[in-house]
């Protein structure tokens, strides 16, 4: 946008709608697309955006990168996004927190708010956008402690999420980590098999399921629920949380989610990107397009006079309209 306009990319962070505005537009952009659905999947993630060595920029903080096996200045967020099982809305993220950050939070605020805090404020926001509408939990493993798995069974919140396999488990008087759980041993061309066993005293349903990628392959995951279901259709519940890896992917390397270098704006820039991206999946669902991509490759076609008119049509949402024909 800032080449089109011929201005710099910070004067188009400055002109950025802060970020409360572009998520109350998402909320309401995913409402008019759900409308018509019974069941809702809200979708957890977190990604990092490296940063190098500006430590001065909004939301940095140090943290471990499981790829390269070492901490890296970054930022690190985790987002929400709501979706039919096809179609992917973000709702909004918020920042993640190293050590350092966490304690200058506590010296300039007080206190901060832990992860666990973060995904229980926005369920209970996810459930009062969609109230009436069964909302069902996806996440990896990353996400299933102790805590929030109880506090979801505690609340009669349906949820499926990968587990790690050295999770020690109850089942039929039996103790042991998941992978050497005998009863979840998959035989033959078997695909997935599921027990109702405890961690922790919490009851869950444990999946074992079999993966053989392109090249044959073969894995074993292991997912955990409160839904009472099939074996095969845990495995293609947890597929449903595709979606969200497609909102960072396509973020980043098509809507610039990390290319943003201002100290100041970083969090409405994220914000922006994502009420963005909320946009581009409305396009594909109203023209059938394949992905964000394709609808991504279809806009760009169009001059940026054509392209503003475009988008004012594109929704009913008269905040969003007004700030398009502001910037």
């Amino acid at each position: 946008m800032a080449s089109v306009r011929k201005v710099s990319g910070d004067t188009i962070s400055r002109s950025l709608q802060p970020a409360d505005a572009s998520f109350q537009e998402m909320e309401i952009l995913a409402q008019q697309q759900l409308k018509n659905e019974h069941q809702i999947f809200l979708l957890i993630d977190d990604t990092k955006l490296p940063k190098d060595d500006s430590k001065e920029i909004d939301g940095t903080d140090r943290h471990y990168d499981q790829k390269l096996r070492k901490k890296i200045t970054a930022i690190s967020m985790i987002c929400f996004s709501v979706s039919d099982g096809e179609h992917n809305y973000p709702l909004g993220f918020e920042y993640l927190y190293g050590d350092f950050g966490r304690e200058e939070l506590k010296k300039s605020k007080g206190k901060f708010i832990t992860k666990q805090e973060i995904i229980q404020a926005n369920i209970v926001r996810v459930q009062r956008l969609f109230s009436g509408k069964r909302i069902i939990i996806l996440a990896d493993g990353a996400f299933a402690s102790i805590d929030l798995l109880m506090w979801l069974v505690n609340h009669n919140i349906d949820f499926e999420m990968r587990m790690h396999s050295n999770r020690c488990i109850m089942y039929n008087g039996h103790k042991s980590s998941i992978k050497n759980m005998k009863a979840l041993t998959l035989r033959g061309r078997q695909m997935a098999k599921t027990i109702y066993a405890s961690w922790h005293d919490i009851k869950l349903y444990i999946t074992a399921c079999k993966r053989i990628n392109k090249n044959g392959k073969v894995t074993v995951i292991y997912l955990v629920s409160s839904i009472k279901d099939e074996p095969i259709n845990h495995a293609n519940l947890y597929k449903k949380r595709w979606p969200i890896e497609k909102v960072f992917r396509t973020s980043k390397q098509i809507l610039g989610l990390g290319q943003a270098q201002t100290r100041k704006h970083q969090y409405k820039h994220i914000a922006a990107v994502l009420l963005a991206y909320s946009l581009l999946v409305a396009e594909q669902k109203k023209r059938g397009y394949k992905n964000p991509e394709e609808a991504t490759r279809a806009l760009k076609q169009k001059s940026f006079n054509a392209l503003m008119k475009y988008l004012l049509s594109l929704t009913r949402n008269t905040s969003i309209r007004s700030n398009l024909l502001i910037n």
